[in-house]
């Protein structure tokens, strides 16, 4: 993250001020495990908000990613990849 987590998201919100206070501006202090299960989550709970059901159509896209992307580097840079894209 290049930008401090207040550049994305208003800190005011009780839960990202807490963040901010405990992990720090650019989560520095947030282990990659951890950033990853919070991305996954967050992923996961957008994903019914939108009522979306995507599984049969990506799943086989899925599962070639999980095959094929071995290094943490490149699953790292294909995610901000995805996220840069919203």
């Amino acid at each position: 993250m290049t930008q401090p987590l207040g550049y994305y998201i208003d800190t005011t919100i009780p839960v990202v001020g807490d963040i901010e206070r405990e992990y720090g501006s650019n989560l520095e202090k947030m282990s990659v495990p951890h950033k990853a299960y919070l991305i996954a989550d967050l992923a996961t709970s957008l994903s019914y908000k939108f009522n979306s059901q995507p599984t049969a159509q990506y799943a086989p896209l899925a599962l070639r990613i999980g095959l094929e992307v071995k290094q943490e580097k490149d699953a790292i840079a294909l995610l901000k990849a995805f996220v840069n894209s919203l």
